[in-house]
């Protein structure tokens, strides 16, 4: 009786070992699909963060169109203006109201790049946090698929810890 217990109980230990190194190796599958997961999310989240970076490098540009815009539709509402009242009032246009009226419209074009100026510094500071945060994304996702084969030869060397006579058997057997 004694050698019928022995097989009995080495067979239910192999196959306990068995078992449990099958549960170690699904829970590394499942560590694996996470960090699949993980690294899906960095590289959307990624994507995202540049597109919203993007939108904001469009609405500077935008602005500052409309900012430009009003500073030359004011600008020409004074120049009519002052128009109107020179010729009303009998002055020429020679000399100093001519100087003036040109040094005003000078000056609302160098403002006018100023702000486009300023407008194309944010595009291109939005525009390079959106490709950071992109590359970040990125760099996060690949963290994750990287961290997959040492979680398979993880769940391998546990495998093989939990059951080495398994791996020792010579054809399934």
């Amino acid at each position: 009786m004694a050698t019928a217990t022995a097989p009995a109980t080495s067979g239910a230990t192999s196959g306990a070992s068995g078992a449990m190194a099958g549960m170690g190796a699904i829970s590394s599958v499942g560590d694996m699909f996470q960090s699949i997961i993980a690294a899906s999310q960095a590289k959307r989240a990624g994507e995202f963060n540049q597109q919203m970076t993007e939108i904001q490098a469009k609405i500077y540009k935008t602005s500052a169109d409309f900012e430009i815009a009003q500073m030359r539709a004011k600008s020409d509402e004074l120049y009519k203006t002052q128009e109107a009242t020179y010729i009303k009032s009998g002055v020429t246009f020679e000399g100093s109201p001519a100087e003036v009226m040109m040094k005003s419209y000078a000056q609302r074009e160098v403002d006018a790049l100023v702000v486009r100026w300023n407008a194309n510094y944010m595009q291109g500071q939005a525009n390079l946090q959106g490709r950071m945060q992109y590359l970040e994304g990125k760099t996060e996702a690949n963290k994750q698929y990287a961290s997959i084969p040492a979680t398979l030869i993880n769940a391998g060397t546990k495998a093989y810890q939990q059951n080495p006579d398994w791996f020792a058997k010579k054809d399934g057997k």
